[in-house]
């Protein structure tokens, strides 16, 4: 027993390969040594002192820099530049919390409450709760962290032109948005146990649960993802995969060569409804960033309240996260949004209809700015009701007539926030 585990202690050793490190060894062993003698490890079984062996190391470190310091006193000290960060911090001014939400910083073994003063780095876990939610806000990007969610954050780097986030969902679901201009380049990408998927200048959904795998959505753009140990695939908007520990599933429908939503709802035959003006109702295109078994999200715009479009065939918490968008075609005047949702109708399950929720606008389908807002960034709530008929009146940012060409809704709570999928009969503007 002795000799094993003098056999393990000594092999840092063999790695030793630098002057510094040769000078330092007899410091070393007799620090390594020091440390075995104080958990008692020479004469009787046990484990290391976590802090003996920290403070060898520390004993070792400060051996070797006063060694460089004295043998290369010309060589001075590469450190990184503000260029070149190889993993940033963040602060708490870029999280935003609903509800209870835990910090692990030590690798998962403790939890603690998130505080406002506290940061997140590389190695650390975020732990949401069946009412609560993060939000984490980046120069180039948003990720929202769901209900029953268990994340890892691997790796936070700028550096010049390039942009990357690295993230390891265990369980739960998360909601990622890239956008960023053409020059620079960048990445975020999230790995479960079953597969890996990322974006670069888009947005997407992934979920995971042990049961039904890894479930991947494009709700903007390209997405693109593998199998672990696979070759690469895409998903345009709207396109979902779902990657099981024997199986994958791509929800059917037409890829798209285009990155925009619009054209993937062209191409599969989602024309204008009505195909001129009815009263005030707009004709528009309208798309979802995802549908139940590639239903058509045209049913929900088609002027018949007997058909309905629900964005999802199965319960799950990642169904609170949704968004309708309407193209217009051209800049117009639009005064308010309104729906007639999915409310237990017949054969409707899981399908219910908004309670909290934001509407965008945008000129262009790329940049978009908060025109209304319905308890949007508020925690879960049971208590709180779906708003089964919507008539939301909408003005400009500072007030006035809103003109735009796209109009969206995007939820943050379908009904009692336990799993529904959003649902309408109908949505449309004036």
């Amino acid at each position: 027993m002795i000799l094993a585990i003098g056999f393990l202690l000594a092999l840092p050793l063999l790695a030793l390969a630098s002057p510094a490190d040769e000078a330092c060894a007899p410091v070393y062993a007799a620090c390594s040594d020091a440390a075995q003698k104080l958990s008692g490890l020479i004469t009787t079984p046990g484990t290391p002192s976590n802090t003996a062996w920290r403070a060898c190391g520390q004993k070792t470190t400060a051996c070797k820099e006063s060694w460089n310091t004295k043998n290369n006193p010309t060589k001075p000290e590469t450190k990184p530049t503000p260029s070149a960060v190889d993993s940033l911090v963040i602060t708490g001014e870029q999280v935003s919390v609903a509800g209870d939400v835990d910090v692990s910083t030590d690798g998962g073994k403790t939890f603690k409450s998130w505080t406002r003063e506290m940061t997140l780095k590389k190695g650390d876990l975020i732990l949401t709760g069946f009412d609560s939610r993060v939000e984490l806000t980046f120069p180039y990007g948003s990720l929202e962290v769901l209900p029953l969610t268990e994340l890892r954050i691997d790796k936070y780097i700028e550096k010049e032109n390039l942009k990357e986030t690295q993230l390891n969902l265990r369980v739960g679901a998360v909601a990622a948005r890239l956008k960023l201009p053409a020059s620079i380049r960048a990445d975020t990408s999230v790995t479960t146990p079953s597969a890996i998927s990322s974006i670069r200048g888009s947005a997407m959904k992934v979920s995971y649960d042990k049961k039904t795998g890894t479930t991947i959505q494009a709700t903007e753009g390209t997405t693109y993802w593998k199998k672990n140990g696979d070759e690469e695939h895409t998903l345009t908007a709207g396109q979902s995969v779902r990657i099981g520990l024997d199986e994958v599933v791509q929800t059917p429908g037409k890829p798209s060569n285009s990155s925009t939503p619009n054209a993937l709802s062209r191409s599969s035959g989602c024309g204008k409804y009505p195909a001129k003006k009815v009263g005030k109702r707009l004709p528009a295109i309208v798309t979802a960033s995802s549908s139940a078994n590639g239903g058509s999200v045209c049913k929900a715009n088609d002027g018949n309240e007997t058909t309905w479009w629900i964005a999802n065939s199965a319960a799950a918490p990642a169904n609170n996260i949704t968004s309708v968008q309407l193209d217009f075609g051209s800049m117009q005047n639009v005064g308010v949004l309104r729906w007639k949702g999915v409310a237990w109708d017949q054969d409707s399950y899981p399908g219910a209809s908004p309670t909290h929720f934001k509407v965008e606008s945008s000129n262009d389908g790329t940049i978009w700015q908060q025109v209304n807002e319905f308890g949007y960034k508020k925690k879960l709530e049971k208590k709180d009701k779906p708003m089964i008929k919507g008539d939301i009146f909408l003005v400009k940012p500072g007030g006035g007539q809103l003109k735009t060409q796209y109009l969206r809704l995007v939820t943050s709570q379908v009904n009692d926030g336990t799993g529904w999928a959003l649902g309408f009969k109908e949505i449309w503007a004036e």
